[in-house]
């Protein structure tokens, strides 16, 4: 119940070939730098994840509650309301009216991704838009890349076979593309294919990884190449991870000054004309 299949098959082979005590070194080794890129992502996202809920608090009290009463008075003085105030009264009447609506609107979209994440066809189609994030896509690959190529050398460490380490690191990666292409890439060394050539049908690996794990091949040092290539994406992964809030920042000013735009011109255009 405590530890994953990862960790039971990994414990298995080392015991029958004898190198328990280095799998073990590398398990630990393995799951501390997980914990690590874990508490740093958290990290990072925290401050844009509090700045937005607070954005969105906001916005809904100054639409539900502010512009309504500043319409009500334009509307006494019978002063003619510009046609984007319009819309945004309208907006606040009807959270005011129907706000379990919007609740219940929003509750179901959240179970609806959760839902849908939780289902293959669901999860791939969330994967895919994350990864046309830019930013955000080379975080995911490196995280991705990283704990396969840590699970992978550490699967060949531990003695089982190269079709059992692949099935392994691919299901290890958490990522939906990635274990396509790794299920792809197993069928193909079933058939006697070398995994230099059959790395060549992965497109979620980048070519740095593919050109340092067909070198491992071709000198007997697959595993010490994906250490390699583990610690690499490691720590590109953490730089990102720490230079995310700077990249988030801008986006947070600019989006704060449209939200304050908006709602100074609701209020003020009728004053103005």
């Amino acid at each position: 119940d405590v530890f994953g299949e990862l960790y039971i098959q990994t414990v298995r082979a080392a015991e029958q070939s004898g190198n328990m005590i280095q799998v073990l070194e590398y398990l630990s080794d393995m799951l501390e730098r997980a914990i690590e890129t874990r508490q740093a992502v958290r990290s990072a996202l925290m401050y844009p994840i509090c700045v937005v809920c607070v954005l969105a608090l906001a916005v809904t009290f100054l639409v539900g509650f502010v512009i309504p009463k500043f319409a009500r008075m334009y509307e006494q003085k019978n002063l003619a309301l510009p046609i984007f105030t319009r819309i945004l009264v309208t907006v606040g009447d009807s959270f005011q009216g129907y706000w379990y609506l919007y609740l219940a609107l929003l509750i179901g979209a959240a179970f609806a991704v959760r839902a849908a994440w939780r289902r293959p066809a669901g999860r791939w189609t969330i994967e895919k838009l994350l990864h046309k994030i830019p930013f955000l896509d080379s975080i995911l690959v490196g995280l991705s890349v990283a704990r396969f190529a840590r699970v992978f050398g550490l699967c060949l460490n531990s003695g089982l076979s190269l079709i059992d380490a692949l099935q392994m690191a691919g299901r290890a990666s958490g990522r939906p593309m990635l274990m396509r292409d790794v299920d792809t890439m197993v069928d193909q060394v079933r058939t006697g294919g070398r995994l230099a050539h059959v790395l060549l049908v992965c497109r979620y690996l980048p070519g740095f990884a593919k050109r340092m794990l067909t070198s491992g091949e071709e000198s007997a040092e697959l595993p010490r190449m994906c250490d390699v290539i583990a610690r690499h994406y490691e720590r590109d992964t953490t730089s990102l991870t720490k230079n995310l809030s700077t990249v988030i920042e801008p986006v947070l000013i600019v989006l704060i000054a449209a939200v304050v735009l908006v709602v100074a011109l609701a209020i003020f255009l009728p004053m103005w004309n």
